[in-house]
């Protein structure tokens, strides 16, 4: 893969772009897949509710969306470059403040500031990233790109486990951790893509101009959400152990990995309304399949969620590579941070959803929520496709 990307990235420096953004975002991802659930377990062993704990992680939601809009302009200011160093060290300071403060408003602010961080690191790999991509292979780059980022939030969660979780030494873990995805950075001064103008559009342009790039992510977050929030829950319920719960985000996780560089390559050589659907179908069917597996052997569960994930992490890939298609410059960092915004307000509702869903029925709810999720998917590309197929009929027969 790397080397297929390398022909298509001419010369020394857009090589070391490319090296330079894919090892900082694996480091990335380590430090998101770290936090999360350090901050909640933190939470949680100072007595505070599920409930609370839920609210303090959307506050780091929040300020994805509210920050979201404003990155672009942020970027074509001071460069993409720059605004990535300036998101890390203000992450690293970030993670230095939570143990030293015991408030929970403060707590609020600071998940509301890492929020807004992480979204500048987001929106500026992923728009770095399709810049230096050719259209030939985008689809390969940026399942690469996206495989890098699920590998280190996959290894996040296990650090946890070195480091424990009282006392100063996992913040300044998650501090250290986070500054080292700087240094990555030194390799790209001077040939990092940069971003001219400002964006002629704001990031709802994207669900008008790409519908199905812009619902993807949608459904995508709100998969994600709902899962690692909620499914550890519905399988301890279900009668499996901690280990089990566990695992499951784990193989969800493990099946976004694996499958983005592949999904990448279909995306690069068959028609993304056809892939989008049946990724969507794929989904669905995994969802409605889990309360049969469920309640006998782990490992099946396991596998079905493997698999699940495989194709439903591809959503926010394809995404991508469609907006990367479409758009150049500023108006693709737009177009971006519309799939990070819509990914965001994904993860906020999922949970919201599924949870009363879970409560309505403790084996169903979670599932059905799913699988109602891709059904949806599915239903709305199918209506999009048939509507454009339509359109054009209608314009050839027309004088």
């Amino acid at each position: 893969m790397a080397e297929t990307a390398t022909k298509e990235i001419q010369g020394i420096g857009p090589l070391r772009s490319f090296i330079a953004i894919l090892a900082s975002i694996a480091v990335a991802g380590a430090t998101f897949g770290f936090s999360l659930p350090l901050l909640s377990l933190v939470m949680e062993q100072r007595g505070f509710s599920a409930s609370v704990i839920g609210l303090n992680t959307t506050a780091q939601f929040i300020g994805l969306v509210m920050v979201g809009p404003l990155v672009p302009r942020m970027l074509a200011m001071l460069g993409t470059l720059r605004m990535l160093a300036l998101a890390y060290l203000g992450i690293v300071v970030i993670a230095l403040l939570f143990p030293l403060f015991d408030d929970l408003l403060a707590w609020f602010v600071l998940r509301w500031l890492l929020g807004a961080a992480g979204v500048i690191l987001v929106v500026a790999g992923e728009t770095w990233i399709n810049q230096i991509a050719g259209d030939r292979i985008r689809g390969r780059v940026v399942g690469l790109y996206g495989s890098m980022l699920a590998a280190g939030i996959a290894i996040g969660p296990i650090a946890i486990r070195w480091t424990g979780t009282e006392g100063w030494m996992p913040f300044v873990v998650l501090a250290l951790a986070t500054a080292m995805a700087i240094i990555p950075l030194l390799l790209a001064i001077g040939v990092a893509p940069r971003i001219v103008g400002v964006p002629r559009s704001r990031p709802w342009h994207l669900a008008r101009v790409l519908p199905i790039a812009a619902v993807g992510p949608l459904v995508c977050g709100s998969i994600e959400g709902a899962t690692l929030s909620l499914l550890p829950v519905h399988l301890l319920h279900q009668g499996y152990g901690e280990t089990t719960a566990t695992d499951a985000v784990t193989a969800m996780l493990l099946g976004g990995v694996v499958s983005q560089v592949p999904f990448g390559w279909a995306a690069d050589h068959f028609d993304h309304r056809r892939l989008a659907l049946m990724t969507g179908i794929v989904g669905a069917a995994g969802f409605l399949v889990l309360p049969l597996v469920t309640g006998g052997d782990p490992t099946v569960v396991l596998v079905t969620l493997f698999l699940t994930g495989s194709a439903t992490f591809g959503l926010y890939t394809l995404a991508l590579v469609m907006i990367g298609t479409k758009f150049r410059g500023a108006d693709l960092a737009q177009a971006n941070a519309g799939v990070i915004i819509l990914y965001g307000i994904g993860s906020l509702a999922g949970p919201a959803v599924s949870g009363p869903m879970m409560e309505w029925s403790p084996t169903l709810g979670l599932p059905g929520a799913l699988t109602a999720f891709c059904a949806a998917f599915v239903v709305f590309v199918a209506i999009h496709a048939y509507g454009r197929r339509s359109t054009l009929v209608s314009a050839r027969r027309s004088p």
